[in-house]
């Protein structure tokens, strides 16, 4: 009896430390999985690789024999904490039609627990089996994860064919492994990216809308002394109104998606401030206004004093706008419209670039979900929608959001001439990303319906995409140089530019496009037409305007006028017995631009001069062009030498661009150059209306 009972007592506790372990993530296969094709690998690692992670940086593992190297920031965990490197005796299961497992996974234990969330960033490089690999395309190799339900994919942020690694960041401890992931998956990731990126350009608006908000704060709280919150509310309430500011961060916005400096946007601080101020005349009463303008002391300048008084002269007067000028040139710092945009247009690229954060995501998914001690998904252990308790966990990542929005906003500011921010400030950046997360989480769990069908629809155009072979280098579309996600990004910047340029909002399906949609044969003809090589532009602008009627380019006219830009020589080449000009070093010219000034006169027809001056010359050249499509061309002999010249037109949101290429020979010795020029765009000429003969 006796060893019966003792036989059980001992089935029984074994089962209880398998379940603990199964708990604890240690031994993690024993959690299963939702995969179907085992992952088969022999172990590299004969025995556990131990060390102690404390204040100082600790590396673990070799990568010629355990094939895995781990390296630990002091200070990764609260305290003194044991770490432990094996390969498992087995793992879950993979999906067979999302990933080949290649090499021995890894499953790194901290303590008693293998889903610890970390303060600092713990790099780990495993070494590459090149014999196994199926493709020699780097962007196949992705890391994997199992999260405690399933294999999560992660991009490393380096993979290195040459020396065969693979190298990635993780802000948590568990199973890892890495392997190459089909076609169809990347995509499917991207799509997941690209989706979010999308929804999360939404938030340009309401930044851009705080920025006006801090513009007014400016002139009301550090100019004026007015601190009336309520007021502040009731002037930036009826500028966000205004179709004037509509109009303003229209241009913003166009800029920003364009790629364009803010710096560039026309009038952008003087149109901003003399708003602002506009509102403030229009909504402070005005006996408070004049009171808080003759407050204003020496401390800000003489000048502004003066300019002070003459404001409150003006509105006593009754001159609400020239009170309202003054107030625009004088009671503003030059740069703080801009500055503030800069610093909006910065904290939005964060939002967005965080979003594509693997980390970031999974921190959400906990929000939305929850996390329990039984399967720490990531490393969680959460209720669902308890915000402060994701972010505490978040540990390393959450410090980084901060560290990164801190950096924008001191480059802004270093770029603007302003001081450091204090600590102070510091803080309030850091409280201010904490809850700028928790209300993108909260506005995420509403629109997570509208993120997942946009995904749908991009599925389906990046299977248009596919079909159409311009996915693939060889058979048109982007370059093989580029990764398939790069790829896939130019097109979708090239689809947004057939949209803009044909006037359409969507796409449809149908064979033909129609007046509100471009149909996804002529988008896939469009793209195919603008890939063409070497005349891929010129052929979209043709394609453009037989099938929609649009002229994409700028008329003849508006070319007109004089251009400001550089001259730049690219290549000289001066045979044996042949000199430069006394005194003209050709050699020392070359790749670096020379301001030019360049005068452009056409026809109608587009026939005409363009005229070059101060690249270097004692003399400005004029030769002959022509300017048709888009493209302006001339060349001409003169006293022994040749010139020829080609560049193209395009039209910005507030200016004109032109440029490309030249040569140029004479006395044996013949050079090329690049050249480009920008100038205002041309006013729109008012139109006349016509007058009905006055009735009798």
């Amino acid at each position: 009896m006796k060893v019966q009972r003792k036989t059980t007592a001992l089935l029984v506790l074994t089962v209880f430390v398998l379940s603990l372990v199964s708990v604890a993530g240690c031994g993690i296969g024993g959690l299963g999985g939702n995969g179907d094709t085992a992952w088969n690998y022999q172990q590299v690692i004969k025995s556990p690789i131990k060390a102690t992670s404390s204040t100082s940086p600790v590396t673990m593992g070799k990568l010629d024999t355990e094939k895995v190297q781990v390296s630990i920031p002091g200070k990764t965990f609260d305290k003194s904490t044991p770490i432990t490197i094996v390969n498992p005796d087995k793992v879950p299961k993979v999906v067979g039609k999302e990933v080949t497992p290649l090499g021995a996974p890894i499953e790194i234990t901290a303590g008693d627990s293998a889903g610890s969330r970390l303060n600092e960033p713990v790099t780990i490089t495993m070494k590459i089996d090149k014999a196994a690999l199926k493709s020699q395309d780097p962007g196949q190799i992705y890391a994997t994860y199992f999260n405690g339900e399933n294999w999560d994919y992660i991009k490393p942020d380096q993979v290195d064919l040459e020396a065969g690694t693979l190298t990635f960041t993780t802000y948590h401890f568990s199973l890892f492994g890495y392997g190459e992931i089909s076609v169809d998956e990347r995509l499917k990731k991207w799509t997941q990216n690209e989706a979010l990126t999308s929804w999360a350009q939404g938030a340009v608006n309401s930044k851009f809308d705080e920025a006006a908000g801090k513009v007014i704060d400016h002139i009301l709280t550090e100019k004026l002394g007015i601190e009336d919150e309520s007021m502040k509310m009731k002037v930036l309430g009826s500028l966000l109104k205004d179709g004037e500011w509509g109009d303003i961060r229209k241009n913003i916005e166009g800029a920003y998606a364009d790629g364009t400096s803010v710096d560039q946007v026309s009038d952008l601080n003087e149109k901003i401030n003399l708003l602002a101020c506009k509102k403030i005349v229009e909504i402070v009463p005005e006996s408070k206004l004049s009171g808080a303008l003759g407050a204003i002391t020496d401390d800000f300048g003489v000048g502004t004093v003066k300019a002070a008084s003459q404001a409150a002269g003006a509105l006593a007067a009754g001159n609400k706008m020239e009170a309202v000028r003054i107030m625009g040139e004088h009671l503003s710092d030059q740069f703080i419209a801009t500055t503030a945009i800069k610093i909006s247009a910065a904290a939005v690229q964060l939002q967005i670039d965080s979003w594509r954060n693997a980390e970031v995501e999974a921190a959400y998914q906990v929000y939305k979900n929850g996390a329990s001690s039984k399967i720490p998904f990531w490393g969680y252990n959460v209720q669902k929608e308890e915000f402060n308790d994701v972010w505490d966990q978040m540990k390393g990542v959450s410090r980084q959001l901060c560290i990164e929005a801190i950096a924008a906003q001191e480059k802004v500011r270093r770029e603007a001439g302003y001081p450091p921010l204090t600590e102070k400030e510091q803080d309030n950046i850091r409280a201010l990303v904490k809850k700028d997360l928790e209300k993108q989480f909260k506005q995420r769990l509403k629109d997570d319906k509208e993120v997942a069908a946009e995904q749908e629809k991009l599925k389906e155009l990046v299977g248009k995409y596919k079909e159409a072979e311009l996915l693939d280098a060889t058979k048109g579309g982007p370059d093989a140089q580029y990764s398939l996600e790069q790829r896939l990004d130019q097109l979708m910047h090239l689809k947004s530019k057939i949209l803009k340029d044909t006037k359409r909002k969507g796409l449809t399906d149908g064979a033909n496009s129609n007046k509100v949609n471009v149909s996804y044969a002529d988008l896939m003809a469009l793209t195919r037409a603008w890939y063409t090589q070497p005349d891929g532009p010129q052929k979209y602008a043709q394609m453009v305007k037989d099938k929609f009627g649009i002229d994409l380019f700028p008329p003849a006219a508006d070319l007109n006028g004089a251009w400001q830009g550089t001259f730049t020589i690219t290549n000289v080449n001066i045979p044996q017995g042949s000199k430069a000009p006394a005194g003209c070093d050709l050699q020392s010219m070359v790749n670096k631009p020379r301001p030019t000034q360049y005068t452009i006169n056409l026809n109608n027809s587009g026939a005409g001069t363009l005229t070059m001056a101060g690249f270097g010359g004692p003399q400005p050249v004029t030769l002959p062009v022509n300017y048709s499509a888009g493209t302006l061309s001339g060349s001409m002999s003169r006293d022994g030498g040749t010139m020829t010249i080609k560049g193209r037109a395009s039209q910005g949101i507030n200016e004109l661009s032109i440029g490309g290429t030249g040569t140029g020979s004479g006395g044996g010795i013949s050079l090329s150059f690049s050249w480009s020029a920008k100038k205002a765009m041309p006013a729109p000429q008012p139109t006349t209306k016509k007058t009905s003969p006055a009735k009798k």
